[in-house]
């Protein structure tokens, strides 16, 4: 006999039906236990923790059956479908991959485990000194919940289905998922991590993620970082717009996300640097890179960390030196740094330092690119004009930054080679890649998609259309006017 429920938990001896063959009418009533149970993950005492429950709202009902035996014991192994109501969502959402992520309720709702429960962590942070500041400040970003916990002890075993124009699932297989992200963990509408690992099933995605197939051991679902309120899409918006350069930018692509069955709106799809993305990419031995994310290695084992070290030892050296420019040009590739920091210091980024959304690597040995460190463009949503902000406007003097930031960069400039190369690097970065016709055609072409995906996700998280309209404008505005600013600033600088 079947044992089922439509509520995303697995099915036990209370779901038995006692039936062989079951005929299940499903409807929206079946849907929205996550919403229902918002209180478990919002924070009351802040004005903008909100999650509404809208009918209008797309909806699926997830079913989760197993068999039981003549002695009534309801076997582990679990059937799961998700059966979308009432629309036809290639025409909802065109131009987006639809995914399902189902797992059991308490893996995000529970009051001490619970990855999207602001939970046992909310409560005791708010009744510290710091706790209570902020709430009386209703500084929300700061806020301590369940979701801004890190680590393997946060991740979850999940279901995920990923369709393409059909209502039946392309390829489904278990994962485990983590909440992901800085300050966006606060955001009413999380971002998630997805592995593939043995104990969940395969140890890799075989998937056309981003157009052809490829192999992927982990994947991003971006609510937009800082961005996820306004645009959406700046982060892949300004990174599309700054290829070409010597540097890697990863791929994304808008998706929308059903949660257990519940519209949990859009999302980029995002590529995450890995091991096996570089062997995608550049055909590497992955056991064979190190890859350092915010001064740290990411991609590698411990004591890979003397590869960096070695590189910031140049941090004070004197680059006026013929020897010691060679000795550095053998260990960096100066056109990648030359590209990156032009790309990074044009587009005004805010939100960037050595120890914050920065990556670089390299190969152990000299099988690729002589063993030279290059560069991987990551997290860029914070600039152009973000938020009205001094640090992210036009007129900011984000050369100085990047040389206070980055001491070897600011070390290497004092080469008057190094500094050719970047001043023409900066100058076909504004010239070309945001030259203000080219912007404005993209954020047309990009709002073309995500604009007419707004709609669901105000109503379910809120209407934030105000801020969108106003972060469009400021970064349009930006580039607009970044050109004759920021070139004048580096030409007047000499080494």
């Amino acid at each position: 006999t079947i044992a089922f429920t439509t509520n995303g938990t697995k099915p036990s001896e209370k779901d038995a039906s006692g039936k062989a063959e079951l005929e299940i009418s499903l409807d929206r009533t079946m849907s929205g236990y996550l919403v229902s149970h918002k209180e478990k993950m919002l924070c009351p005492e802040f004005y903008n923790s909100v999650l509404y429950q809208d009918d209008d709202l797309p909806a699926g009902v997830v079913l989760n059956t197993s068999l039981v035996d003549p002695k009534g014991v309801v076997g582990d192994k679990v059937q799961t479908n998700v059966y979308y109501l009432d629309a036809d969502y290639a025409k909802r959402f065109p131009g987006c991959m639809f995914l399902s992520v189902t797992t059991d309720p308490e893996n995000l709702l529970d009051y001490k485990t619970g990855i999207l429960a602001s939970g046992s962590v909310y409560d005791a942070w708010k009744k510290t000194e710091q706790g209570k500041k902020a709430i009386a400040d209703q500084e929300w970003w700061s806020a301590e919940t369940n979701s801004t916990r890190h680590g393997k002890k946060w991740e979850r075993p999940c279901r995920i289905q990923f369709y393409s124009k059909t209502t039946k699932p392309d390829l489904e297989l278990d994962a485990g998922i983590r909440v992901r992200g800085g300050m966006s963990r606060r955001q009413n509408q999380k971002s998630f991590t997805l592995y593939f690992r043995e104990k969940y099933g395969p140890d890799q995605l075989h998937y056309a993620l981003f157009g052809k197939e490829d192999v992927y051991k982990t994947f991003a679902l971006r609510n937009g970082g800082n961005d996820s309120e306004y645009l959406k899409f700046k982060d892949a918006f300004i990174q599309g717009l700054g290829k070409g350069g010597k540097f890697t930018v990863l791929d994304s692509r808008p998706a929308i996300l059903f949660l257990n069955g519940e519209y949990w709106g859009p999302y980029s799809v995002n590529e995450i640097i890995s091991g096996q993305t570089l062997k995608n990419r550049f055909a590497v031995d992955e056991k064979n890179v190190v890859v350092i994310k915010e001064s740290e290695v990411q991609v590698g084992k411990e004591e890979d960390i003397q590869f960096y070290k070695e590189l910031i030892s140049f941090d004070s050296k004197d680059f006026t030196d013929p020897e010691v420019y060679r000795q550095f040009s053998n260990i960096m590739d100066m056109q990648s740094m030359a590209d990156y920091f032009a790309m990074r210091i044009y587009i005004g980024d805010g939100d960037w330092s050595r120890i914050h959304n920065h990556i670089l690597w390299r190969t152990k040995d000299k099988s690729y690119n002589g063993g030279k460190w290059q560069f991987v463009v990551h997290d860029t949503d914070y600039s152009a004009g973000h938020y009205e902000e001094k640090i992210t406007s036009p007129e900011t003097d984000h050369f100085r930054m990047a040389r206070e930031n980055f001491p070897v960069f600011g070390a290497a400039l004092r080469n008057k080679e190094f500094y050719d190369m970047f001043m023409q690097a900066i100058k076909k970065v504004g010239s070309e890649n945001y030259k203000f016709s080219r912007v404005r055609a993209e954020m047309d072409a990009y709002d073309k998609i995500w604009g007419p995906l707004m709609p669901d996700f105000y109503r379910r998280f809120g209407d934030t259309s105000r801020l969108r309209k106003r972060c469009m404008n400021s970064t349009l505005n930006f580039f607009l006017r970044r050109y004759n600013l920021i070139i004048p600033i580096v030409e007047k600088w000499k080494p």
